[in-house]
């Protein structure tokens, strides 16, 4: 009996990979059942704390910097004991110094949240006292098989919604962390993820420099080679969320990529997209989505509604 070619490791994973795009609803659920198992071992407590603090060393003049702060269990501070060396705080002591000016912070991350989970119950706590939102969302929406049309449906309604909801502050996406960087995930499901994690990623970079509600920093190219070099060094006991010092790493990126960001800022105001302009706009950005992997121009949402004038 002849025996069957052998097929390399390689175009294995490949395969998968190219699988993940086609049906990535399929998978992205075994890769959520594979996560949670390897995890049940070691699964961290989520914080009893919540971040609300305003960062004013004695160095720094002026009015705050009212940020707000949304997104998974990275922004809700799994994996760091106490509220200052969560993400958001350590970004907070990160930008007063690097702007000396002083830095009011909130946060309102939920582990496990997916982009629409952000939707339904962060957004709505966003008001007018914000200047600046920071939106770092995904990591579940790849491991949990959003499809990708999906998702940018989500992050183009998300950015719309928190911008109406602030008066006109910018959203700003950080995009992915290298979701492939973390211990706990083994080859192929560690570039299964990756591969999930990389489809969204461009995502939010594209949509962010379309839409002129939002915003983009890359974190993943700030921190992504120290983090897979680093390895176990930086992350907590579930080898799956970063540790205080994986949190200073990333809270290092975030306030270096804001302040370069406002150095060069223009404000945003809601009443300036009149509802010819949101459909000119919304146009633009799904005509470039149609490019990627598992989207197509028949998966593109009607356009948002224009946002009122605030009074």
């Amino acid at each position: 009996m002849a025996r069957a070619p052998r097929v390399p490791q390689g175009s294995l994973t490949a395969l998968a990979v190219g699988a993940v795009v086609a049906v990535p609803s399929t998978f992205g659920l075994l890769i959520s059942r594979q996560v949670r198992r390897i995890r049940a071992n070691a699964m961290l407590p989520r914080p009893d704390y919540t971040v609300d603090i305003t960062v004013q060393p004695p160095w720094v003049q002026g009015e705050p910097l009212r940020v707000t702060f949304l997104g998974d269990s990275l922004v809700q501070g799994v994996g760091a004991p106490r509220a200052s060396q969560s993400l958001p705080a350590q970004t907070a002591y990160r930008l007063a110094a690097h702007l000396g000016r002083p830095i009011r912070m909130r946060s309102h991350g939920i582990a496990s949240s997916k982009v629409d989970d952000v939707i339904r119950e962060q957004v709505p706590k966003l008001d007018h006292n914000t200047d600046l939102v920071i939106v770092l969302i995904g990591a579940n929406d790849a491991t949990g098989g959003t499809p990708p049309w999906e998702f940018a449906r989500r992050i183009e309604a998300l950015t719309v919604q928190a911008h109406e909801r602030t008066g006109g502050a910018p959203v700003v996406f950080t995009g992915l962390p290298p979701v492939g960087s973390a211990p706990l995930l083994t080859m192929p499901l560690r570039e299964i993820a990756s591969a999930m994690g990389d489809t969204l990623h461009t995502i939010q970079r594209r949509l962010a420099q379309r839409l002129p509600q939002a915003r983009y920093i890359d974190i993943r190219c700030e921190v992504g080679d120290t983090l897979r070099r680093r390895g176990k060094e930086l992350f907590a006991a579930d080898h799956y969320h970063p540790n205080p010092a994986g949190y200073a790493l990333l809270g290092e990126a975030v306030a270096r990529s804001l302040t370069a960001m406002l150095h060069d800022e223009r404000p945003v105001q809601a009443a300036t997209f009149t509802q010819a302009e949101m459909d000119a706009i919304h146009r633009a950005a799904w005509e470039e989505l149609a490019a990627l992997p598992g989207i197509t121009e028949e998966d593109a949402p009607p356009a948002p509604p224009a946002v009122a004038s605030a009074a």
